[in-house]
This record gives structure tokens, sequence and C-alpha cells, in this order.
């Protein structure tokens, strides 16, 4: 991106289950917990490593600050540069 023009602005993909409004916190925690467990097994690991994939598996709460942080970047950038969608 620092290429293109915009420093600063370091673009990740990434990959995530999410739930719908109001889920449970328990259940949202147990997804967490096995989806964890799933990612970081050594089968899911060579798997997605073959695909190109680091698989970091974090907790809910990781990830739910990893979407905020990337609303808040690219809101700033389209603000900044009065990006319009019609």
């Amino acid at each position: 991106m620092a290429e293109s023009g915009l420093p600063g602005y370091e673009v990740n993909g990434w990959y995530g289950l999410l739930a719908p409004a109001r889920t449970p916190e328990k259940i949202i925690n147990r997804l967490g917990v096995e989806v964890r467990k799933a990612v970081q097994s050594p089968e899911m690991k060579d798997r997605l490593s073959s695909l190109g994939v680091d698989a970091a598996g974090s907790t809910p709460a990781e990830f739910q600050r990893v979407i905020e942080g990337d609303i808040a970047k690219w809101q700033k950038l389209i603000k900044g540069l009065h990006i319009t969608v019609e």
C-alpha cells in the first residue's frame, strides 16, 4: 500500500466465524474454544499452510478487536479521501 501512495496502511486478509447478534456469550465462548482447537490441530495447520494461510485461532474478544481496528482504519481512509458510494 505504501508503494501505491498510502503509507501506514498494511492490508491483511482474515477469515473468521461470526454469529448473529445477541447470540448468548456462553455459546460464543464455546464456539471459540472448539474452533481454536480445530484450527490448531496438526491436520488443519498443515492444510491451511498448504493454502498459504497462517492460522491464528484467536479468542472472540481478540477477533472483535481485529474487526474494530480494521473498521477504524478503513473509515479513516475512506473519509480522508472523500470516497462515496452511489
